[in-house]
């Protein structure tokens, strides 16, 4: 009985040693829990009067990803994100998309443990879409600029090859426009930052090597 349960102790632990080795992929997805804050921030410069609008809102997102393991627990890739948020007034409904694809690192600070701790970050391009609705009519326009990110959180390692992720994020989006308007020169900055707590999955695949260089299946 006592040889029969070490047995069983060692497959489970077995099981959850992820392939987080060099040379190994992770292909994860995530979105919120239900709290997501989003502060929308926009300055306007006319004749020399700057006018400032704000707005917090709550939001929906997806965030689809893949990572390349360049070395042990270090896996470099993209990320892919997807933002809708939306607000009511009366007979008013204001819309703000953003699309963002990130180049990003994360690393992985593995242990013995199901329980695997990581911290990740990046910068790459992203569009932001504003449209305003109101009885029957309607505008949008649309932002693109340079958008960064940094998050991080813990993997409960389901077993090798499939974690559960639950973190924390925070993205923004910055960029700034001038255009002439009856003679005057318009200057607008906006800003998107995204704070979010997610919840998803994480998928390790492939065979990686240990330090030995012998494959790990």
């Amino acid at each position: 009985m006592k040889k029969l349960l070490l047995v069983a102790a060692m497959a489970v632990f077995a099981g959850a040693n992820a392939q987080m080795q060099k040379g190994s992929w992770v292909v994860g997805a995530s979105t919120n829990l239900g709290f997501n804050s989003v502060n929308t921030n926009s300055k306007a410069t006319f004749g020399g009067v700057t006018v400032e609008e704000d707005a917090t809102v709550n939001t929906f997102n997806v965030n689809p990803s893949v990572g390349y393991f360049v070395m042990d627990n270090l896996a470099v890739g993209l990320d892919f994100g997807y933002t809708n948020a939306s607000q009511k007034e009366d007979d008013y409904k204001f819309i703000t998309s953003t699309v963002s694809v990130m180049p990003n690192a994360t690393y992985y600070f593995y242990n013995e443990g199901n329980f695997i701790p990581y911290l990740g970050a990046g910068a790459g391009y992203a569009a932001v879409t504003y449209k305003e609705k109101e009885s029957g009519s309607s505008y949008s326009e649309t932002y693109d600029g340079f958008a960064w990110k940094g998050k991080g959180g813990v993997v409960y390692l389901i077993n090798k090859n499939l974690g559960l992720d639950l973190g924390l994020s925070y993205t923004q989006f910055n960029n700034k426009e001038t255009d002439t308007v009856m003679g005057s020169t318009v200057t607008q900055k906006n800003k998107v930052g995204t704070f979010g707590v997610n919840v998803g999955f994480s998928i390790f695949l492939g065979k990686g090597k240990n330090a030995n260089n012998a494959e790990v299946k």
